[in-house]
């Protein structure tokens, strides 16, 4: 009896050839192969990239990066970046704590670029002036120090109201 391997016919001559016996030409393989290049690449304000967050069913999102389950519902880039592999990190606070700020400042290590797609205007009072950083908000509007369902960009005044520190 002749097994399964041992029935295949070898290839005929060249790698493209191989590619031909699928039905699918080098040129069409590559063209596609460039348009998914020329992706966007956005990351959301909960620090992960955009092509991580989906959705079971209608109303029911999600956001999984790496092996972490992120409670983001609502997808919203914030930033456009030359490679999305460096936010992958957990919020652990606003600011310097949050993913999106560690996957900035590894990006930036990495020597590559990023831009925001959005005005840095704190959610709470308006500011654009100073610093303006994001935070996880909780179900008490609060700042949190773990990943949350909310993310908003605030300024330090605001965070210092939030965490009752003083002004």
């Amino acid at each position: 009896m002749t097994s399964a391997l041992e029935s295949l016919q070898p290839l005929k001559s060249s790698n493209e050839n191989a590619l031909t016996l699928t039905g699918l030409s080098l040129d069409f393989v590559l063209d596609a192969h460039e348009e998914q290049q020329r992706e966007r690449k956005l990351v959301c304000i909960c620090g992960h990239p955009l092509k991580r967050h989906g959705s079971y069913a209608p109303g029911r999102p999600f956001c999984k990066s790496g092996q972490m389950w992120c409670p983001c519902v609502e997808p919203f880039p914030v930033l456009e970046v030359e490679d999305t592999r460096y936010f992958t990190w957990v919020t652990r606070g606003y600011g310097a704590k949050h993913a999106l700020i560690a996957g900035l400042a590894r990006l930036i290590q990495g020597k590559k670029v990023a831009a925001w797609t959005v005005p840095l205007i704190c959610a709470n009072c308006g500011r654009t002036d100073g610093p303006i950083f994001p935070a996880p908000i909780n179900s008490l509007m609060r700042i949190s120090d773990k990943p949350e369902k909310l993310n908003l960009f605030s300024c330090q005044v605001c965070v210092n109201d939030s965490l009752g520190l003083p002004r």
